[in-house]
């Protein structure tokens, strides 16, 4: 009779340690501490936080820079088969390899994902200069540089859209007649192949449609606490806007606009985050919870991948980054 009790104990003893080891090799992601004064940061009535979800699987496949390109670049954008962009980050290097010409880029940007651009068909390059100012440049070298421009992007028919610093907008050689209202994102303020401007005036989060310059509010917050608008980004419809609040150790709120609806994410951290679009997916990079990894938003979760990444570009070929095997492109997320 002793003998069949600790059998049984034995028995519980084993499947408690089986469960312990599947949970080890599972882990189940956690959020990093962290108070905040508030319990929403997001004044907009349909507000949602998005939860830490179940870690996602991706693929990935080995990318090769062009023989023409720079042969120790640290960051590299395939714009389209015959246009191209490689950098050297330490020492500030870049070459536009466009229709068979190669062109090294002056000045060219601190944050090369947030702050080139370029037309659709690779024959236009633009760049925020690190001094200030925007440069655009043609398949044929001929240069553009406007000292009072903040960004650029390119429209459908390539034709640049400039932000000017006296809050103008302007579409090739005209200068709209209505005046941007709010502080534009830093970096990366146009979306939608030009078609729209992203604003924070004092919280409220609006985009102005261009040419003609309607407003469409996307979100409030509160400004005391997130009084700068970073970066945004159209992912398939919605929105993705990234806010921060200056602190010793900064603070991040990504928000998911999608119509009415405000899904958003906060935490710390000392690095910015980074974000792209891969085929509809919003990418992140550097977000605590995804523990140095790539991590996918959705409208409801973020789910880290077990990926990690440095900087990167986001193109037709996918998220492509450096790792110690050369460049790799992250071309497909799922669950």
């Amino acid at each position: 009779m002793n003998k069949r009790w600790l059998y049984a104990v034995y028995a519980v003893i084993v499947l408690v340690a089986i469960g312990i080891g599947l949970k080890r090799s599972h882990p189940t992601p956690s959020t990093p501490s962290q108070k905040w004064q508030t319990r929403n940061p997001v004044l907009s009535l349909s507000s949602y936080p998005l939860a830490l979800g179940q870690p996602w699987t991706s693929k990935t496949k080995s990318v090769s820079l062009p023989r023409s390109q720079l042969a120790t670049a640290e960051w590299f954008w395939p714009i389209t088969g015959s246009s191209s962009v490689s950098y050297i980050l330490h020492d500030g290097r870049a070459r536009w390899v466009v229709g068979g010409h190669a062109y090294s880029l002056k000045n060219p940007p601190d944050d090369p994902n947030d702050q080139f651009a370029s037309s659709s068909d690779g024959s236009r390059l633009g760049w925020v200069n690190p001094g200030g100012g925007v440069t655009v440049l043609d398949r044929q070298g001929a240069r553009d540089v406007r000292p009072e421009a903040l960004a650029v992007a390119f429209n459908s028919k390539g034709h640049p859209v400039w932000l000017l610093a006296s809050h103008h907008v302007q579409v090739g050689s005209d200068v709209l007649k209505w005046q941007v209202v709010g502080v534009p994102a830093k970096t990366h303020p146009f979306i939608d192949r030009g078609r729209l401007v992203i604003t924070n005036r004092k919280g409220t989060v609006e985009s102005m449609a261009i040419p003609g310059g309607k407003v469409r509010v996307l979100a409030r917050v509160r400004p005391n606490r997130w009084p700068s608008l970073v970066t945004a980004r159209d992912v398939s419809g919605a929105t993705a806007l990234v806010l921060e609040r200056p602190a010793p150790i900064p603070r991040y709120l990504i928000l998911w606009v999608q119509g009415q609806s405000v899904g958003w994410y906060r935490f710390s951290s000392p690095t910015p985050p980074e974000i792209g679009v891969l085929a509809g997916r919003l990418i992140l990079q550097n977000v605590p919870a995804a523990n140095g990894h790539f991590a996918v938003m959705t409208n409801h979760q973020v789910h880290p991948l077990s990926i990690g990444a440095g900087i990167f570009s986001e193109s037709s070929r996918g998220i492509i980054w450096q790792n110690n095997s050369g460049f790799t492109a992250l071309y497909e997320v799922s669950p």
